[in-house]
């Protein structure tokens, strides 16, 4: 996985944060699927609209979570991420 890129929201993608509770909905209106993510999930997805590369979040991720989550992990949300239509990388 090349992971020097960086992530953008399609159009079809609306979403919000609430960080008080750690949560992210999104919603796909493309396909009217709406998602929730977990904590680490929740961190992903903020440090990917934040701008951060794939490598700067696993590198992250992994030294914040004392390896409770591997790097091989967090490649696979951001892939299901994108088949799911959520993220798109940027050319």
């Amino acid at each position: 996985m090349q992971k020097f890129y960086r992530y953008e929201i399609p159009i079809h993608i609306s979403w919000q944060t609430i960080k008080q509770q750690n949560l992210v909905f999104v919603l796909n209106k493309k396909n009217e699927v709406f998602y929730t993510f977990n904590d680490i999930g929740t961190q992903i997805w903020d440090l990917a609209v934040s701008g951060k590369t794939a490598a700067e979040i696993q590198g992250f991720l992994v030294e914040l979570s004392d390896s409770k989550i591997d790097a091989e992990e967090i490649s696979q949300f951001l892939k299901d991420l994108e088949a799911e239509e959520l993220l798109t990388k940027m050319s």
